[in-house]
């Protein structure tokens, strides 16, 4: 365990903040999705959700503390400062859909969470632009030790079908949106904290790519728990399917187009249904 301790991880005398933030953020994963899975809410609305959220965020940014690589390591899962930057990106975009749906929380007003998120994309893509180095998924290491290397394409697949379903839910989810922008952020962290642990030769890349998957699968509930669920597969299904076979075309006008499509579906079809299924709603 002394190959996790640095020098680096020290702000302003606190020794070791990056640290006990991290360990407190995978014990309060631990305490909301036991929550989620026994059937209870996953938070309660309260002020202690915004500064259990807010460590999460700290977190984030406490990676700052740290050197990190410029150049990108092809053969290891080893941390590089495109990735580091878009991780703290996707995490504020999960951490600003949190709190608004925390303030708001009967608010299905998807303009403005679409907005959100878009923001947040564009400052993503101002990182590639400087930092960019490939494809920052489809070029992670793989060892084929653990998964055959005949699977990459595959579990490539799944990743692009989960960054699409979670920003389409993150705009356009009418329950759970905490639940799932918090499990959402968890992934994206745990993503880093997996690549310290491949950096200090606890795991390998396969392992990365396992444990991270799972952190991805653990969504799945709640997405199926969502009222409108359905609704949101159909659009994030859409959008892969432009994204794929509509190779070259401009991600922000197939998302505008998406949300122009959302907007228009969601009360002729999914509020006709809670009309004949009441207790969808």
């Amino acid at each position: 365990m002394k190959k996790l301790f640095t020098d680096h991880d020290v702000f302003f005398g606190i020794p070791s903040p990056h640290k006990i933030l991290g360990y407190a953020s995978l014990l309060h994963v631990a305490y909301r999705y036991s929550r989620f899975l026994l059937d209870l809410p996953m938070f309660s609305n309260t002020w202690t959700d915004l500064v259990c959220i807010n460590g999460h965020l700290l977190l984030s940014f406490s990676s700052f503390l740290f050197p990190i690589r410029t150049e990108r390591n092809y053969k290891h899962q080893i941390i590089w400062r495109e990735l580091q930057l878009h991780n703290i990106i996707f995490s504020s975009r999960s951490y600003a859909i949190f709190t608004y749906c925390y303030f708001f929380p009967n608010n299905t007003h998807f303009i403005t969470r679409f907005l959100i998120v878009i923001t947040f994309h564009v400052a993503a893509d101002c990182v590639t632009l400087k930092y960019g180095q490939g494809h920052t998924m489809r070029d992670m290491s793989w060892d084929g030790t653990i998964i055959p290397l005949s699977y990459k394409v595959y579990i490539d697949r799944f990743y692009a079908v989960s960054q699409f379903g979670a920003t389409t839910m993150l705009i356009f989810s009418d329950s759970h949106t905490c639940d799932f922008s918090f499990m959402v952020m968890f992934a994206i962290q745990i993503s880093t904290f997996l690549m310290t642990l491949r950096l200090k030769g606890f795991i390998n890349n396969d392992m990365w790519h396992i444990c991270y998957s799972i952190a991805l699968l653990m969504n799945m509930p709640i997405g199926v728990c969502m009222n409108n669920g359905r609704f949101c597969a159909l659009l994030y299904s859409l959008f892969y399917v432009f994204r794929i076979y509509g190779e070259g075309t401009n991600k922000y006008v197939n998302w505008a187009f998406i949300l122009w499509l959302g907007l228009y579906m969601y009360p002729r079809l999914y509020l006709q249904d809670v009309a004949h299924y009441p207790h969808v709603g």
